[in-house]
């Protein structure tokens, strides 16, 4: 029930209301809204309110926008720590989350400049290519084109990565992986991905990009993945002090304007 004369705001109230049959579980991940119409009708409000109330909810990820076909409930965010090196398969085991991934693609080719830069690539410009999406309970959540030097991918052709991790199978092998750098950006997705994550043209996804290392510093694989910024997002603990003992104190000090 609204209350026009209550402080908040009834796009406010409304919200309020779909949360918590969300909470409850009315509405459960998947699952069709009413219409703007409905939803006015219901509640004695106009289609203005509503649209803003619907627009709330999306931007703060609880909902997803179909065009044409209306408002779904999202299931809830991923939310993966950036304190360990986990490639895009392997973050949502360790999770235990109910996953699902299909290859796109997968085979020899020439690597794209960006993947050619990262591997440190010279005499031979080919790598394995393979192209991932990952799903959590159903819906499209990443997309990762992940590139392999021929040299360390020669063995690969016949491997199964709908069920094989990645850098497990580098372990396997006798690799060990020990660091990687990575950089994340927002971005707006092409055709191609707007198509595998099943998103409006005009919204943003995060873009992850990592080359990961193995000892004696040498990059053996290089993954650029794409993932829906209403469902993914990192976290990360930052510590006031770090292991080199720096003087804040002193820092703040020399920093002070005069």
């Amino acid at each position: 029930m609204l209350y026009p004369r209550s402080r908040k705001p009834l796009f406010e109230q409304l919200k309020d209301i779909i949360l918590k049959m969300i909470e409850e579980g009315k509405y459960k991940p998947g699952d069709l809204l009413p219409s703007e119409r409905e939803f006015a009708e219901q509640y004695g409000i106009s289609r203005v309110t509503v649209r803003q109330t619907l627009s709330e909810l999306v931007h703060s990820g609880v909902v997803y926008k179909r065009h044409g076909k209306g408002n779904y409930v999202a299931a809830k965010r991923v939310e993966t720590k950036l304190d360990s090196l986990l490639g895009f398969v392997e973050e949502f085991t360790v999770q235990g989350m109910d996953y699902e991934v299909s290859v796109i693609s997968q085979g020899y080719g020439p690597a794209p400049s960006d993947a050619f830069s990262a591997l440190q690539l010279q005499n031979d410009p080919e790598v394995f290519s393979l192209v991932r999406q990952i799903k959590v309970k159903g819906q499209a959540l990443g997309v990762a084109h992940t590139y392999i030097p021929k040299s360390v991918a020669y063995q690969l052709d016949m491997v199964d990565f709908n069920k094989v991790i990645v850098y497990r199978l580098f372990e396997q092998q006798g690799y060990k992986l020990t660091s990687a750098e990575q950089t994340i950006t927002a971005e707006m997705p092409s055709a191609q991905h707007c198509g595998l994550l099943r998103l409006e043209a005009n919204i943003p996804v995060l873009v992850r990009c990592r080359v990961a290392y193995v000892e004696g510093n040498l990059p053996i694989s290089y993954c650029k993945a794409f993932y829906r910024g209403d469902r993914y997002h990192y976290t990360l603990t930052l510590n006031r002090y770090s292991t080199d003992n720096l003087d804040i104190e002193n820092i703040e000090h020399i920093a002070a304007p005069k």
